[in-house]
């Protein structure tokens, strides 16, 4: 939640959300985390950048994934 406001990528939870699969659910806090992992190990984090949190260096590799068309 910490790095959600800091960060700015609450603002894309529903984007970040569907890149995950989680199209009509709200995951809970340790499924949420199971798949930022997850996601972490599919796209190249090793060791201790495994850690299912979306802090700033998870944030940066995913922002071109869900950023928000211009309006």
């Amino acid at each position: 939640r910490y790095y959600g406001q800091k960060l700015g990528w609450h603002d894309y939870y529903p984007e970040i959300q569907a890149l995950f699969g989680f199209t009509d659910m709200s995951p809970g806090e340790e499924l949420f985390a199971e798949s930022v992992a997850r996601w972490q190990r599919a796209n190249g984090f090793a060791g201790n950048g495994v850690d299912g949190i979306i802090g700033p260096k998870t944030w940066a590799k995913m922002q071109p994934l869900v950023a928000k068309s211009p309006a």
